[in-house]
């Protein structure tokens, strides 16, 4: 089980937990909501929106009160990795962005303007984000459809359409809303 934290001073970007976990993000008496505020959600997505389709194609997303929820595929080309050997092991590098590159840009983006926005300085986001490979296209659907149904079963709206901090790419919305 991944342990999805809170605190009073950073917010999580979380894909993926138990249920008592997304009820204890969604209902958390303590810590920062600043994801609430039109301004920083706007911000956070408008980052995640910045690289699409050149570091990464962005699938799904969900801005909650105090974590985001984010489904993207590292644009890597074949040509830019090399074999390398770490530890003892098999490994692969390249110059495209990497899952953490991306998470890092994401993060550390976000982080700085809002915390301008805010007239605060420090921690925005938890240091670690929860990242799972999606290995086939059900298990994308899954992941899409607990991105969207978030706020749902949050109990903040009935139809995951009606949440402003949600966004899908137009192929995969079109299958949603169908």
């Amino acid at each position: 089980m991944q342990m999805l934290r809170t605190s009073k001073n950073s917010c999580s970007f979380v894909a993926n937990g138990s249920r008592g976990s997304k009820k204890f993000l969604h209902k958390a008496a303590t810590g920062p909501v600043w994801l609430k505020e039109a301004t920083i959600s706007a911000l956070v997505s408008a980052a995640l929106h910045h690289l699409d389709g050149q570091a990464y194609q962005l699938h799904a997303f969900c801005i909650m009160s105090n974590h985001v929820h984010v489904l993207f595929t590292p644009l890597l080309k074949e040509a830019s990795l090399k074999e390398t050997t770490k530890d003892g092991r098999l490994a692969f590098e390249s110059i495209d962005p990497t899952l953490d590159v991306i998470m890092k840009s994401i993060k550390g983006y976000s982080a700085r303007e809002a915390n301008k926005v805010l007239g605060r300085k420090g921690r925005f986001w938890e240091p670690e984000s929860y990242d799972h490979e999606v290995r086939d296209k059900e298990e994308l659907w899954r992941i899409v459809r607990y991105i969207v149904d978030n706020p749902v079963k949050a109990g903040i709206v009935e139809c995951w359409q009606d949440y402003t901090n949600t966004w899908v790419a137009n192929g995969l919305k079109a299958s949603l809303d169908g």
